[in-house]
C-alpha cells in the first residue's frame, strides 16, 4: 500500500511538471557565427593592435566573404594576414579573390574560398576558428566601433556559401567595439 501511494505521487508529480513547464532546458540553437576577436579591447594612441576574423558553427564552409567597416579618424589599417590552417584542413587549397583595405571608405573585404569546393571544411562547436586578423593602428581618442558584415544584400561577394554555392543563412555577425585612450 505504501509503494502505491509513492508511484501514484511520482506520477502526479511528472504531470506537474509536465504542465508547469518544468520540462529539461533546450540547448541553445547553434548558428553559424562569424566573429571579430581581440586580446584587449583597451588601447593607446599609437599603439597596434591585431583584430581576428573568427568562424564558428559552420556545419559546410566552401568559400566565405567578410566586411569590416572601421572609422578611419580613429583607425588605420597597417597589415592583413590570412591563416589557411582551417580552411585547408580538409586538403583543399584557398584562393584569394580579394583581401583589400579600402582607407579612402574605412572597411576591409575579405573573399576567399576554398578549391575543390568538395574540400570544404565546417566544425559546428564552439571552437572559435581564425581565417583572418587586420593590424590596426590607433591613431585617435575615442571609441572605435568594427562593423562587421556578411550581409549578401549589401555585395554579392559576402556571405558563408556550402560546396554547391549555396548561401548560408541565419549567419550571426558580432562585432567588436575598442576604447581607445
Amino acid at each position: 500500500m505504501r509503494c502505491l501511494r509513492w508511484v501514484g505521487l511520482l506520477v502526479l508529480l511528472a504531470v506537474f511538471m509536465l504542465i508547469v513547464g518544468c520540462s529539461p532546458a533546450k540547448e541553445p540553437e547553434k548558428k553559424p557565427t562569424v566573429a571579430l576577436r581581440t586580446a584587449s579591447s583597451e588601447v593607446s594612441v599609437g599603439e597596434i593592435f591585431t583584430v581576428d576574423v573568427v568562424v564558428k558553427q559552420v556545419k559546410e564552409l566552401a568559400s566565405i566573404g567578410v566586411k569590416v567597416k572601421y572609422p578611419v579618424e580613429k583607425l588605420e589599417v597597417t597589415e592583413l594576414d590570412r591563416d589557411d590552417s582551417w580552411l585547408s584542413s580538409n586538403g583543399g587549397t584557398v584562393q584569394q579573390m580579394e583581401f583589400s583595405n579600402n582607407a579612402e571608405h574605412g572597411y576591409v573585404k575579405i573573399v576567399l574560398g576554398i578549391f575543390p569546393a568538395s574540400k570544404y571544411v565546417g566544425d559546428e562547436s564552439q571552437t572559435e576558428h581564425r581565417i583572418a586578423s587586420i593590424k590596426f593602428k590607433a591613431i585617435s581618442v575615442g571609441e572605435a566601433p568594427l562593423d562587421l558584415s556578411t550581409d549578401n544584400n549589401e555585395d554579392s561577394d559576402l556571405g558563408i556559401f556550402d560546396s554547391h554555392a549555396n548561401l548560408v543563412s541565419d549567419v550571426v555577425d558580432e562585432d567588436l567595439t575598442v576604447n581607445i585612450r
